[in-house]
């Protein structure tokens, strides 16, 4: 099994979460609590969404945490 590099996902993780913090920052306070349109949840508050969201990228590094533990036992092996 060869090595992966970790810094070019470190590095767009960077870039991603600098874009991210700007375009919260840039948002006004009263969407938050604005009704949204989800596609799947109908109306939602925006702050609901956020929430939402959190939530599914939370699963998302879970399970990219377990991967890292499984791929780290097999080669322990």
């Amino acid at each position: 099994m060869s090595a992966i590099a970790a810094e070019p996902l470190q590095s767009q993780w960077r870039a991603l979460r600098d874009r991210l913090e700007a375009a919260l920052a840039a948002l006004p306070a009263a969407a938050l609590d604005a009704p949204q349109t989800h596609p799947r949840r109908g109306q939602v508050q925006g702050r609901d969404i956020l929430i939402i969201v959190a939530r599914h990228a939370a699963e998302h590094l879970g399970e990219a945490e377990l991967t890292r533990d499984l791929m780290r036992a097999a080669l322990m092996r």
